[in-house]
C-alpha cells in the first residue's frame, strides 16, 4: 500500500533547525527580532522540507496574512500601472502577495474596502495617489489606521503628504513642490515670463505643485498673473478644451506648465490644432515622465517622478519592523529636458 506523506508542520521546522517553535513562527511571520543567522537558518530549513504557513490558522489565531491591500482611486494610466508593479516587485521578493481594489473615488466605498481587509487580515493597506485633504480627510484616514493598528495591521500612504494628526502613519511621496518649481524654473531660465499653468482643481498633488510653480516666480522676483493659472479637469480632453479657449480669447502666452504628462497631451493638442508652433512659438512641459511622453510629437520635457520606487519603499513600509522610526519618505525627481521647450520668440 502507498501511504501518504505527512503534512510539515511547524514543529518539524523547529526540530531539523534547532530552535523553538515559537521562533519559526516568529521568524515566518516576518518578525525578525531574532538573528539574521536565525533567520536564514529557519527560512532555508522551511524551503527544504517544503514547509507552508496556513494563513488561515495565522488569522484565526490572531495574527495578520501576508496579503498588502491597495487601494487606488482608478486602474488606469502608467503611474498607477509602475506604482502598482513596484508594490508587486518588493512584496513577491518578501513573500507577500497584494490585493487591488479600486475605490472610484468614493469615501463610502474607500471605508468599505478598507474595513474589508482590517476583517481578513491584512498586513497592511496602502492608500495611492492624490487626495482633497481637509479636516474630514484627515479624520477619516486616522479611523483608518486607529482600526488597522487594532489588529496588528497597518495604514501606509503612497503619493500622499504624511497625516498630521498621526504621525505614526507611515507615508512615501515624491517632492511635488519640487517638482513644480524645477519645470517653472527650467521654463523661467529659458526667457519664458508668461507661463500658463494647466493644473486639477482641490487635489493635493496638483496644489503642491502649483506652490513650486509659484515659488519659482517668486524665488525669481516675478509676479505670478493669476490669469494664467487654469484650473480644470484630470483628463488630456479638458486640458485641451481649457487651452484652445485661453487662445480664442487672445490670452498671452510664450509656455505651458502641465502639472502632469496627461494634461501636457492636451495642451499639445490644442496647441497643434491652432496652429501654434511647437517650442518654436510656444513651449510645453509636463510632470511625471510617463512612458509615452519620449515618443510625442515633439518629444516631451517633463520631470520624471520615480513611481515605481514608490511601490516599493510603501511595500517595505507595509512589511518592515512595527518600531522603525523613519516611517516618512520624500522620494526625489528629476528635470528630463526633451524637444518641447526652448527659448520664447524674441517677436
Amino acid at each position: 500500500m502507498k501511504h501518504t506523506r505527512s503534512a510539515i508542520t511547524l514543529d518539524d521546522v523547529a526540530r531539523h533547525a534547532g530552535v523553538s517553535a515559537s521562533t519559526v513562527s516568529r521568524v515566518l511571520a516576518g518578525k525578525n527580532v531574532v538573528r539574521s543567522s536565525t533567520v536564514l537558518r529557519v527560512q532555508e530549513t522551511a524551503r527544504r522540507l517544503g514547509y507552508v504557513v496556513n494563513p488561515h490558522a495565522r488569522v484565526l489565531a490572531g495574527g495578520t496574512s501576508t496579503t498588502i491591500g491597495f487601494l487606488v482611486r482608478a486602474m488606469f494610466g502608467p503611474a498607477f500601472s509602475a506604482l502598482a508593479s513596484g508594490v508587486e516587485a518588493e512584496a513577491a521578493e518578501r513573500g507577500s502577495l497584494i490585493m487591488i481594489s479600486t475605490t472610484r473615488g468614493d469615501p463610502d466605498r474607500e471605508a468599505e474596502l478598507v474595513k474589508m481587509m482590517r476583517d481578513q487580515r491584512a498586513a497592511a493597506v496602502i492608500l495611492v495617489g492624490e487626495a482633497h485633504i481637509d479636516d474630514a480627510y484627515e479624520l477619516r484616514m486616522a479611523t483608518y489606521a486607529d482600526a488597522l493598528t487594532a489588529v496588528g495591521s497597518r495604514l501606509v500612504l503612497a503619493g500622499r503628504p504624511p497625516l498630521t494628526s498621526r504621525p505614526n502613519v507611515a507615508s512615501v511621496q515624491y517632492d511635488n513642490v519640487a517638482a513644480g518649481h524645477v519645470a517653472t524654473q527650467h521654463l523661467l531660465e529659458l526667457g519664458h515670463r508668461r507661463i500658463l499653468c494647466a493644473t486639477v482643481t482641490g487635489m493635493s498633488t496638483s496644489s503642491e505643485r502649483l506652490a513650486g510653480y509659484r515659488a519659482a516666480h517668486a524665488e525669481a522676483g516675478l509676479p505670478v498673473d493669476d490669469d494664467l493659472i487654469l484650473e480644470g479637469s484630470s483628463t488630456a480632453e479638458g486640458t485641451e478644451d481649457l487651452v484652445s479657449r485661453a487662445l480664442s480669447a487672445g490670452l498671452n502666452f510664450t509656455a505651458v506648465l502641465a502639472i502632469t504628462d496627461v494634461l501636457a497631451t492636451g495642451a499639445l493638442r490644442a496647441l497643434r490644432r491652432a496652429g501654434v508652433e511647437i517650442p518654436d512659438a510656444v513651449s510645453v512641459t509636463g510632470i511625471d515622465d510617463d512612458p509615452t511622453a519620449a515618443d510625442l510629437d515633439p518629444a516631451l520635457t517633463t520631470v520624471r517622478i520615480p513611481f515605481e520606487e514608490v511601490g516599493r519603499v510603501a511595500a517595505k513600509l507595509c512589511l518592515g519592523h512595527r518600531q522603525s522610526t523613519d516611517l516618512h519618505r520624500v522620494l526625489p525627481i528629476e528635470l528630463v529636458v526633451r524637444h518641447s521647450t526652448a527659448s520664447p520668440p524674441t517677436t
